[in-house]
């Protein structure tokens, strides 16, 4: 699953974390990678929202920092069904308007081979997300991944999503497709993107239509995965 949650606040206004984790409690995805996630910030009641997110979802979670932000940090989450074994956060742009992603390794179950998702937030003009994609799609592994997950803020087809398609495929989505804003989606701007390989099969992808929680619908992939 990918969810930019807007730290929680929905399109009433209100800042509900329940809400987000029954959203994604119902889809009972193993790994999650979530976007505008608060830490300990004033306008979210400064709790830690990653813990409280993995404690309401029953999984595993980590935080990675992209800056300091109204009293606490503000960044991005993965929540892992799975062991992770380890995260790193990885810098995309490092100019006055700094950008990360959020680069994790899962253990697998059965023989524990490392799945790597990287959950991104790419922002601001066209050329900045293309500056970000093109770091990002330099950061191949040899274990399984890296699934690239998350707010792309770029359109299916536009330059920014094109500069993944040598190396990724991007699976279209059961219509209606869009996941912003939320009451009535116009864009798809939010994608799981999977990358070209063998041992990875994609099942499905779709957005689950829940309109209230945050400004962003999120998305569920169903993949298959053989070593």
């Amino acid at each position: 699953m990918a969810y930019n949650i807007k730290h929680g606040r929905g399109m009433d206004g209100v800042v509900d974390l329940q809400r987000i984790a029954a959203v994604i409690r119902a889809q009972s995805p193993d790994i999650v990678a979530l976007q505008e996630v608060d830490f300990g910030c004033r306008r979210s009641g400064e709790v830690d929202q990653p813990r409280v997110l993995g404690e309401l979802c029953g999984m595993h979670y980590v935080f990675g920092e992209i800056r300091p932000y109204d009293g606490g940090r503000y960044g991005m989450a993965m929540l892992s069904r799975h062991a992770i074994l380890d995260a790193t956060v990885v810098a995309v742009q490092a100019d006055s308007w700094p950008r990360f992603a959020l680069e994790v390794g899962i253990a697998l179950p059965g023989d524990g081979a490392r799945l790597v998702v990287t959950g991104v937030h790419l922002y601001r003009t066209e050329a900045e997300r293309l500056a970000q994609a093109r770091v990002l799609v330099t950061r191949r592994t040899n274990d399984l991944g890296p699934l690239i997950a998350g707010d792309f803020n770029s359109e299916r087809g536009s330059n920014v999503m094109r500069q993944f398609e040598d190396g990724w495929a991007n699976p279209p989505k059961d219509e209606p497709a869009g996941t912003f804003p939320s009451p009535a989606p116009v864009k798809e701007i939010d994608f799981v993107l999977v990358p070209v390989d063998p041992r990875i099969e994609v099942l499905r992808s779709s957005v689950v239509p829940e309109s209230i929680a945050s400004d962003h619908r999120a998305i569920v992939l169903d993949l298959l995965v053989t070593r």
